[in-house]
């Protein structure tokens, strides 16, 4: 129906967007002047004379803006009609004291595009700093000396969505704004992308910093303390938090005498009772741990191989709750080389074991551990019959960085 009927439609009315439309040569806000500009970004698109444009962008000083050149619309901006943005007051207060951006030169980095536009920063006697200023607006600045570019929060907030959903890179989603600004390939807007991702960082530290509560610590954000960033898991039982008192003594809702099994043994699942016998008496059969026959591990094998020269971190390992995938606290350790194989002298200062460990995990386990009250784990990880033989875990460690 659509290609039948509407194709046409459509595609006249695209090109009827590109021209003056059905406005006439009179301004419609103030029925005196001509109408030349109009505004991509306003609803209903009409055409306005230079004053009202202005006048009507105090509040959205960053919409795209086209002038009328006799034959068809070419872009233009705000700053270039007059239009300055005032700092430090509420828009309907003139500033006593206005002092203009470093140089004339202010970028501003939007949803929008890349802006051009005039700042005059508030120069009163009880004025605030440059950085306050642009802070109070949704501006963040690139540099606190003589700030020439600023990023809007909004975008910053665009970004971290999209780099989380779409795995977009800071590059591209900086090129995409360019484009949007000007798609000709011959731009003369400067370069601010060193300035966007200086912002992106700066952003993402301090949206942590705010959402962990850091910034309600009197003693500053200094005075944070080790994993207090970390988002714990949920789900996950923790003791004084989503745990009762007395709760390790709180007897079992069900058990076989109260809940037994139907059909024990007669399907899928193995006879508990059989099984039972079977396990007690392997445990008692069995006093030492057989040594791991799993050689050909890459784990193992390159634990201390490095394949991509020149590399300063070649990954990551993480300690995670198995069940809900959440990261703990301080349990995510760079890898130098593999999980890399070193002698246990280096982080067991005052033990006189001299086989090989895997520090890297080592390190980033008893760190997650650290920020644990739970008193039995379940250990999952590929190389988990390495972990099964350390001394460390059967015995108390003495490391000087790390809690036992």
């Amino acid at each position: 129906m659509w290609l039948s009927d509407y194709w046409e439609i459509y595609l006249q009315e695209l090109l009827w967007l590109e021209g003056r439309g059905d406005f006439v040569n009179i301004c419609v806000e103030c029925n005196t002047n001509s109408p030349l500009y109009h505004c991509r970004g306003c609803f209903g698109g009409q055409l306005l004379c230079q004053e009202c444009t202005v006048l009507g962008h105090a509040l959205v000083p960053l919409h795209c803006l086209e002038y009328w050149n006799g034959t068809f619309f070419q872009k233009t901006s705000l700053k270039s009609l007059g239009l300055h943005i005032q700092l430090g007051h509420i828009p309907s207060e003139i500033c006593g004291n206005p002092k203009c951006a470093f140089n004339d030169d202010f970028t501003v980095i939007d949803s929008h595009g890349i802006h051009t536009v005039a700042v005059d920063y508030c120069d009163c006697k009880s004025v605030k700093s440059l950085v306050q200023q642009l802070l109070q607006v949704s501006w963040f600045p690139a540099t606190v000396v003589n700030p020439c570019s600023v990023t809007t929060f909004c975008l910053l907030q665009e970004f971290q969505l999209l780099s989380f959903e779409l795995k977009v890179s800071a590059y591209e989603f900086y090129q995409s704004l360019a484009r949007n600004s000007n798609n000709n390939g011959v731009s003369d807007i400067k370069d601010h992308y060193e300035s966007f991702i200086c912002s992106v960082c700066e952003w993402h530290h301090l949206r942590m910093l705010k959402w962990s509560g850091c910034c309600h610590d009197p003693a500053g954000i200094i005075n944070t303390a080790s994993g207090e960033c970390a988002i714990w898991c949920p789900a996950c039982p923790h003791p004084g938090i989503n745990l009762p008192n007395g709760w390790e003594n709180t007897p079992p809702e069900k058990n076989d005498a109260m809940d037994p099994s139907l059909s024990d043994g007669w399907g899928y699942f193995i006879q508990n009772s059989m099984h039972f016998m079977f396990h007690y008496l392997m445990i008692m059969q069995t006093s030492i741990l057989q040594k791991s026959t799993c050689s050909s591990h890459s784990a193992i094998n390159m634990a201390d191989s490095k394949s991509n020269q020149g590399l300063a971190t070649t990954g990551v390992r993480s300690i995670v709750c198995v069940c809900h995938n959440f990261k703990y606290p301080n349990g995510v350790v760079n890898l130098e080389k593999g999980e890399r194989c070193v002698l246990a002298s280096i982080f067991w200062v005052r033990t006189n074991v001299s086989e090989c460990r895997y520090a890297n995990m080592d390190y980033a386990f008893f760190s997650a551990m650290w920020h644990s009250s739970c008193g039995v784990l379940n250990v999952s990880y590929d190389i988990a019959c390495k972990l099964a033989t350390w001394e460390k875990c059967q015995q108390k460690c003495t490391s000087n960085f790390l809690k036992p």
